[in-house]
């Protein structure tokens, strides 16, 4: 483990995340929400697991997700912005920021 990683953990212990604070699986068209970090970004825009991940904008910028590139598009998004997440629950769309 790298200094840098060993960090990430222990912010990770005090509740400090970089992201949004959510987990997801691969498999369908579009990624799922596998799992949520309490107190992070995610849960209190109210995300939670089993939500479907169909995009996410920044300002003007829309990006459909992929689930072949959804970690790199949303590191490209950035997590210190307000980011517009479209997702689908329980066959509804919902915007969640």
């Amino acid at each position: 483990m790298t200094k840098e990683e060993y960090q990430e953990v222990l912010n990770k212990q005090k509740g400090n995340y970089n992201g949004f604070g959510f987990t997801i699986l691969l498999g369908a068209e579009f990624p799922m929400v596998a799992s949520v970090i309490g107190n992070s970004p995610a849960e209190n825009a109210g995300i939670r697991a089993g939500d479907t991940l169909i995009s996410g904008q920044v300002g003007e910028q829309k990006v459909e997700f992929d689930k072949e590139y959804i970690g790199n598009l949303l590191d490209d998004l950035g997590s210190t912005a307000t980011v517009l997440f479209e997702i689908e629950r329980q066959g509804q769309t919902h915007f969640i920021s």
